[in-house]
């Protein structure tokens, strides 16, 4: 069939994107044909496979500006003429607006069904946690204004999905709770383990993180953190990777803490190097509370590296044991700092750690989530939308 996603903008690294492209190609080695609507796109950083069409309106604001909210309706007709245009057999659609796009074709379209992919029920509706994370403060407090509205709009709109699957049991559960969907099929992301080895070499007295460097990911109270670990373990190191707009400052709150000799900021590193530094460290921190998957989480596991996170959201599911790593039911920097050092303490010796985190890796796989999705398509493309819709009310 011809399966057309929707996707904000193609323009900055992160999980939703990744997802969407492994899926992608996923459906098009099935024999599926294959195009994205997204605002603006980045060929050389995000290449999509050869034979995908990526159709972007011209001169389109990413998602984050002012001038894409002020103009709302009229990308979005533009974007619906995009699709109307390629002719699909069937829209997904993933992470906020992009669900908005499909919602409000959807409704204008009867007979075109929608997946939607959902990754978390509209992040910046329904979190308190990623409005709290909004850069600069009036986006934040614009989102707080706006939110009785676009709650509204948001519940009304989702009973425009045809068929929906979650990327957690956590997300399953929230989307439950927000939009009502019941028994949702959960497509777990997974992992390319050609890019992420296992190592079962020596170990140095290191830390690791990685991610968007956001209010979000919650690398300020990782060094928090540090700052009291450093104080029971003093050669303990700490590799931040990634980078984002919070980078400046955690530089300088490093720096306050007394930490420059500790925390090194890497900024975003090849996979190489990424895989090199998990494979180096001793324990992954995960600072995000209650996040929707944990990529990753998984991404080190598979390196054999064990990871210690908040006992909330999608790490609950990927850490399933100590075995593995640990999950602290606490936001006490203090209460990290002794649950970490006890777990260096007790368990990273282990001489099969290593293939016991790999182990728990391989359970999340593509080839699953792209099976879930490709099945939903199938029954969405043999109903009448109109009637007798999964997931529509």
């Amino acid at each position: 069939m011809r399966v057309i996603f929707l996707f904000p903008h193609m323009v900055m690294h992160g999980g939703a994107l990744h997802y969407m492209l492994h899926v992608i190609d996923g459906l098009q080695a099935q024999g599926h044909t294959v195009g994205v609507v997204t605002l603006r796109h980045d060929p050389q950083r995000f290449p999509v496979p050869p034979g995908v069409d990526v159709l972007t309106p011209d001169d389109a604001p990413i998602t984050s500006d002012l001038a894409y909210w002020l103009l709302a309706p009229i990308w979005h007709r533009r974007l619906e003429r995009l699709v109307m245009q390629w002719q699909p057999d069937a829209m997904v659609s993933q992470v906020f607006p992009s669900n908005w796009w499909g919602w409000f074709i959807r409704r204008r379209h009867p007979t075109l069904p929608h997946l939607f992919v959902i990754q978390e029920p509209s992040a910046f509706i329904h979190s308190d946690r990623w409005i709290a994370a909004l850069r600069p403060m009036w986006k934040q407090a614009l989102a707080r204004l706006l939110r009785p509205v676009l709650r509204s709009m948001d519940l009304r709109r989702a009973a425009y999905t045809d068929y929906a699957v979650a990327n957690s049991a956590n997300t399953a559960k929230a989307a439950e709770a927000v939009y009502g969907f019941q028994s949702l099929p959960l497509a777990y992301p997974g992992v390319d383990f050609a890019r992420f080895p296992v190592s079962r070499g020596p170990r140095r007295e290191m830390l690791v993180t990685s991610g968007h460097l956001s209010g979000f990911k919650r690398i300020d109270f990782l060094l928090e953190v540090m700052s009291r670990l450093t104080t029971r373990r003093p050669d303990i190191r700490l590799n931040i990777v990634g980078d984002g707009p919070d980078a400046d400052r955690l530089r300088a709150l490093r720096s306050e803490l007394g930490l420059d000799e500790h925390v090194t900021f890497h900024g975003r590193l090849s996979d190489e190097e990424l895989v090199r530094i998990y494979g180096e460290s001793r324990l992954y921190i995960h600072g995000a509370m209650h996040e929707p998957f944990g990529m990753s989480v998984v991404e080190a596991l598979a390196t054999g590296t064990p990871a210690a996170a908040h006992a909330s959201g999608g790490p609950q599911e990927i850490i399933a044991s100590d075995a593995i790593g640990v999950l602290i039911d606490s936001e006490d920097p203090d209460a990290w700092a002794d649950a970490i050092d006890a777990y260096l303490s007790t368990h990273t010796d282990s001489p099969d750690l290593a293939d016991k985190c790999r182990e728990r890796a391989e359970f999340f796989s593509w080839d699953h989530a792209i099976t879930q999705i490709a099945k939903g398509l199938d029954d969405i493309t043999k109903v009448n939308p109109g009637k007798d819709a999964i997931c529509a009310e």
